[in-house]
């Protein structure tokens, strides 16, 4: 019987945000970082959980992700930026980071 699930999130590799490592949050606490096209595992207990992701060092986050875990579970989760390397060129993702108050990195369940 398991007693825990585990959790993988994945970073896909992209030129936008390459430098930059993703910090994990679970339960508003740092449990890892995730680096360009990397992936990690935790382990968690079952239950309600909450994902958070921030950028060591743009300032930029995400909206909390809410999800139920049951025991022995594998989920699979990707985060990564939501805007192109043109957006980064022009200066419009900036637009967007001061409409959204800096929560612009997308999580979504895969």
């Amino acid at each position: 019987m398991f007693l825990v699930a585990v959790i993988e999130v994945y970073r896909p590799s992209r030129l936008v945000g390459a430098f930059c490592e993703m910090i994990i949050f679970f339960d508003d606490k740092a449990i890892g970082e995730v680096k360009n096209g990397g992936k990690i595992r935790f382990q968690l207990p079952p239950g309600i959980h909450e994902l958070k992701v921030k950028t060591n060092w743009m300032h930029l986050k995400s909206n909390p992700f809410s999800f139920q875990l049951h025991p022995g579970e594998f989920i699979k989760m990707r985060t990564s930026f939501p805007f192109g390397i043109l957006a980064v060129v022009f200066g419009t993702w900036m637009f967007k980071w001061m409409i959204h108050a800096g929560r612009i990195l997308n999580i979504e369940k895969y």
